[in-house]
């Protein structure tokens, strides 16, 4: 099945197949540790993969660098950065059996462009990356409080939202563009810039 706005068939086969082992990696160590849902073991390519490639299109036309703000398993960041072989991804995140998850990946995958940084957000220096990705990580407010801070002054926040996003959840003084229709099992993405 074909997922609507995504660049999969833009990928050549390399990334396909680096996406596939992702894939794999999800199925027989993240989900038994319960980083992604059990309940999604059998959709991980459709409700996973291909909804992280929905970002791809959003990213600012120059950006070097980017990172994925409590990046649990990888989603977004990790599809991403071998979409774009060529932009910088951090992967940050605290709990520190996923950080060992995210390395294991960047190994396995052999992803040059991509930086694992145990911490928080908070840690990272401010103003650095041009986009910041958000997917699961709490709610919008919540969100641009951690990314904010991070972004250039030109950056944006992709923001994968949940189904009952609405513009009035968005902090006061951010600009917000609602990138492309939610999808059948979520919501859209939220594009976050400073006014």
């Amino acid at each position: 099945m074909k997922h609507e706005g995504s660049p999969w068939e833009a990928l050549s086969e390399s990334q396909r197949e680096a996406l596939r082992d992702y894939e794999e990696l999800l199925r027989t160590i993240a989900v038994p540790r319960r980083m992604v849902s059990s309940a999604d073991v059998d959709r991980l390519h459709e409700r996973h993969v291909l909804d992280c490639l929905r970002g791809v299109p959003w990213l600012p036309r120059h950006a070097a660098r980017a990172c994925d703000v409590g990046s649990g398993a990888g989603l977004p960041g990790v599809p991403i950065a071998v979409a774009e072989p060529g932009l910088e991804v951090t992967l940050s995140e605290p709990r520190l059996q996923r950080v060992a998850f995210l390395e294991l990946v960047v190994e396995r995958l052999g992803l040059a462009n991509v930086v694992v940084q145990s911490g928080s957000g908070q840690e990272l220096p401010p103003g650095h990356f041009d986009t910041c990705f958000a997917r699961a990580l709490a709610d919008p407010v919540r969100t641009w409080a951690v990314a904010g801070p991070l972004l250039a002054p030109a950056g944006r926040l992709l923001y994968w939202a949940g189904r009952t996003f609405g513009p009035e959840d968005v902090p006061k003084g951010v600009r917000v563009q609602v990138a492309d229709p939610p999808l059948e099992s979520g919501g859209p993405i939220v594009i976050m810039t400073r006014q």
